[in-house]
């Protein structure tokens, strides 16, 4: 006789979708076309350097990426500095490493629910 049951721990979810991988896997591909585009671009000047002067090369995709980083990082070190400018440690890696462990906890807590 078996002592526990197969139930699993969240009642609401169903059984495992066998169809969502490829979906999952389009969608990404779609989503990084841009920066493969630019960085091919980029290797290829940087090929055409062996044969002559390097070429100019328009990024639209990594100018606007590193703006939108650049700008978010600013911000987010502008507003994390007002509460804590009396502590001995920087504020940004502090914030940054708790977001990252409770994602992680998250991620730990979501996929080991089935063993």
């Amino acid at each position: 006789m078996k002592n526990s049951h197969d139930w699993p721990m969240d009642r609401h979810s169903g059984p495992p979708r066998k169809g969502q991988g490829w979906r999952t896997l389009l969608l990404i591909g779609l989503l990084s076309l841009p920066l493969l585009l630019d960085g091919a671009k980029v290797s290829y000047a940087q090929w055409q350097t062996m044969f002559g002067p390097k070429p100019m090369v328009s990024t639209p995709t990594f100018d606007l990426l590193g703006e939108y980083l650049g700008r978010t990082s600013r911000d987010i070190a502008r507003m994390s500095r007002q509460p804590f400018r009396h502590v001995p440690w920087r504020a940004e890696w502090v914030v940054s490493g708790l977001a990252l462990s409770l994602l992680a906890g998250g991620l730990i807590l979501r996929f080991n629910r089935l063993r």
